[in-house]
C-alpha cells in the first residue's frame, strides 16, 4: 500500500499508466489511514481478451506450451530457431498480457484458445 499526502485529489477517471503488460489499474482510496493522510490502494485486474490478434504461427507455438518441452525441443519441433521460438513467447507474453508460460497457459484456458 503506498500512502500520498492528503492534498491530492483522486485520479481522473481513465487516468494514469497502464500497470505491467497492459493490465488495466483501479485505485481506491482508504481514508483514515493515517491522520492527514489519503492511502491508495492500487489492485491489477488482467484484460478479460487478448490484447492483439495472435498470428497463426503464435498459435502453433501456444499449444505446445502446457507440454514439458523445453524452448529448444519446441524450436526443433518447428524447425525453427530456438530465438524465434523466444520472440513468440515474448509476443505471447505480451498480447495475452500474463509473465510466465504457466499464467499464459492459464489465461489462453481462459480465453478459449487451449483446450482444456
Amino acid at each position: 500500500m503506498c500512502a500520498r499526502p492528503a492534498e491530492r485529489g483522486p485520479p481522473s477517471p481513465g487516468a494514469g499508466p497502464a500497470g505491467p503488460a497492459g493490465r488495466d489499474r483501479h485505485r481506491e482510496t482508504v481514508d483514515g489511514a493515517l491522520p492527514g493522510v489519503r492511502a491508495w490502494v492500487v489492485t491489477l485486474r488482467a484484460p478479460s481478451a487478448v490484447v492483439e490478434p495472435i498470428t497463426a504461427r503464435e498459435s502453433t507455438v501456444l499449444r505446445y506450451l502446457p507440454t514439458l518441452l523445453t524452448t529448444e525441443d519446441i524450436a526443433r519441433e518447428l524447425s525453427i530457431s530456438p530465438n524465434t521460438v523466444k520472440s513468440h513467447l515474448r509476443h505471447l507474453y505480451r498480447k495475452l498480457s500474463v509473465g510466465s508460460r504457466r499464467d499464459a497457459v492459464r489465461q489462453a484456458r481462459r480465453l478459449g484458445l487451449l483446450g482444456a
